[in-house]
């Protein structure tokens, strides 16, 4: 797509340039919430107990799925439908494979060769909390899911923004404005090692989307290994 059909496309929509980046940090804001229900679970239960974590992720998830519900209709109700695909060929195909792979071998690189994560936390889970662990463990991977579709979104309203802002369409702005916001965040509330990958992943997930043609079911499955590998 050149810049001029790019900008034609545009003017169908009801939104400006910059609300396609106030849409990115309003998602980045939602995902922001789980540490405030994190603290607030904390002052509420201050005991180790087996069922704060589910709360807590329950109650995120419900935050989660309230602000992917208001996403979509925001993007219905404003006629915006050129800012992802689902085209799927041989080449796209190819470039998901390579990009999936890189992410599984920085994974590795960074992670020292340890085992995925969704087989680590399922053991350390097991271990610490016995038999309620699998109930844990089923919560805590559907917040990955919805994360996965939070960070997806934050690419696809970033890398539009970027696009429109500067008229091109072969930076990945997506993978900017998501390394720039969530993946800086996690160096800030966790540590380097984590910090890193987050960094490292937004820039894969986001360089991902647009070797993919901008395939929103390729990109969110490279978002959600960010979470299981």
């Amino acid at each position: 797509m050149m810049v001029g059909e790019m900008m034609n496309n545009k003017e169908k929509n009801n939104i400006s340039i910059n609300d396609y980046f106030s849409n990115a940090m309003l998602v980045f804001l939602a995902l922001g919430l789980d540490v405030v229900v994190s603290i607030g679970i904390n002052k509420l239960i201050p005991l180790n107990i087996w069922y704060k974590k589910i709360i807590a992720n329950s109650t995120t998830i419900v935050i989660w799925i309230i602000a992917i519900v208001l996403t979509y209709k925001y993007i219905r109700s404003n006629n915006i439908k050129n800012i992802v695909t689902l085209n799927l060929n041989k080449k796209i195909m190819a470039w998901f494979t390579v990009i999936f792979l890189l992410l599984i071998t920085t994974n590795l690189i960074i992670k020292s060769g340890n085992l995925p994560q969704f087989i680590s936390e399922f053991t350390k889970l097991k271990y610490k909390y016995k038999e309620y662990g699998v109930h844990i463990y089923i919560v805590q991977n559907i917040y990955y899911l919805l994360e996965a579709m939070l960070i997806t979104l934050i690419i696809v309203f970033g890398q539009r923004w970027g696009e429109l802002k500067f008229k091109n369409i072969r930076i990945p702005y997506g993978s900017i404005v998501l390394c720039l916001s969530w993946g800086l965040v996690h160096i800030l509330i966790q540590d380097i090692s984590t910090g890193a990958f987050a960094i490292i992943s937004s820039l894969i997930v986001g360089i991902g989307f647009l070797l993919c043609k901008k395939n929103l079911v390729l990109t969110y499955i490279l978002a959600v290994c960010v979470f299981i590998i």
